[in-house]
């Protein structure tokens, strides 16, 4: 009964320090990285066009994106760029609501698309500080 006993408490032991291993990976991974000011600029410039000044970073009417980084913009700008594509949307109903709506489509399908091949290159070794339904969400390229 002792080695059983003991067996139990050194299987509890190292799955504690796999947990602590995963946790301090995460937390490094995660860890607070200095946004370029010129990305910050232009993402939140596009997300007030888009109407989606929730979205923005560091403003005014910012909401949960305190912890954003790099990584978080190309990826729910990504989200974004998704929903003009998306049947039954109202970002993708733009396309073929009216010359001035289609004028508009492109113009903003541009913008976001811009954003996303300039800064992609920068992302590679950053992971997401929350999930955006995007190709980019935690996933190393």
């Amino acid at each position: 009964m002792t080695n059983r006993y003991h067996e139990m408490v050194m299987d509890e032991i190292f799955r504690n320090e796999q947990i602590d291993k995963m946790v301090k990976q995460k937390e490094e991974a995660t860890a607070k990285v200095e946004i370029p000011k010129a990305a910050l600029k232009k993402y939140n410039e596009i997300m007030s066009i888009l109407c989606l000044e929730h979205n923005t970073i560091g403003e005014e009417l910012s909401e949960g994106t305190e912890n954003w980084n790099l990584r978080d913009m190309v990826a729910e700008c990504d989200y974004v760029l998704s929903t003009y594509y998306e049947s039954g949307h109202c970002n993708c109903d733009m396309k073929e609501d009216g010359p001035e709506d289609r004028k508009a489509w492109i113009s903003e399908t541009g913008r976001l698309k811009r954003f996303i091949a300039h800064w992609e290159p920068y992302i590679t070794e950053m992971t997401c500080f929350e999930g955006h339904c995007s190709k980019y969400d935690n996933k190393k390229r």
